[in-house]
Parts: C-alpha cells; structure tokens; sequence
C-alpha cells in the first residue's frame, strides 16, 4: 500500500523499503481524528467509537499499535515535541517501546491517507473537486 500509493500518486518507486514490523499487534482504531473524540468536563479525552474501524476493506484485521500512534500523530497534527510527550507517554503505560517501530507506520499511515484522498479525488464530480 505505502509503495503503491506512493508512485500512484508521486510516480516515485520506493522498491521495497518500507517494511511494517509487527512487535505489538492489536486490531486498531484506525480513526483517529480528533472529531472521533469528545472532552468531558474534567478535561479528559474519550473515544466516541472504534470497535471495528481497523478491520475493513482499507485496513483489514492486526497490525501493530503503531499504526493508531502515527494515526493520532498525523491527525492532530503535534509538534515534535508534543509527538516525543505522546510517545513517552504510551511507553510508559504500556511498557511497549515503539520509538523504533514509529518512523514507517508514519510514512505508512501518510500514504494510506494519501491514496483515500488521491482516489477520493479522482471519483469526485467536478464541481466537488474545485
């Protein structure tokens, strides 16, 4: 998908280098939008669903969490700060390190973005796309 999306869209070939490593599987959200979201009184963040989102047609069954990580990453878009505060706080309550693993799932988590757009793009009536 990232390879695919990138050289539909770029005409960039990518030749196999992006490799997703599975370390901590989970069935993602997969939606991380903060319009997915809701603040309650106490300043405390909720998901207002996602229990079948990371397995469908355009991201189906386990990956690794890494993907909801890059996923509220991009869609919120944190500064590099932020991001580093983000990762450290995952890591620490999870005890998982994905600092590692991140860099790809957020080229990964891009082009998979990129394509929806790219395809939603292309199938829009005129008048929608201007």
């Amino acid at each position: 998908m990232i390879e695919t999306n990138i050289d539909a869209v770029f005409g960039i070939s990518i030749g196999g280098r992006a490799k997703l490593p599975i370390e901590c599987g989970v069935v993602p959200d997969a939606r991380m939008q903060p319009y997915e979201w809701q603040i309650s009184p106490d300043r405390r963040l909720t998901k207002t669903d996602g229990h079948a989102h990371g397995d469908c047609v355009l991201l189906p069954g386990p990956i690794d969490i890494c993907w909801d990580l890059a996923g509220a990453i991009i869609e919120w878009q944190m500064t590099p700060a932020q991001r580093d505060q983000f990762v450290h706080d995952y890591s620490m309550l999870s005890g998982d390190s994905a600092r590692g693993r991140l860099p790809v799932y957020l080229l990964a988590y891009c082009a998979q973005r990129l394509g929806e757009t790219f395809v939603a793009a292309a199938s829009a009536e005129t008048r929608e796309r201007d």
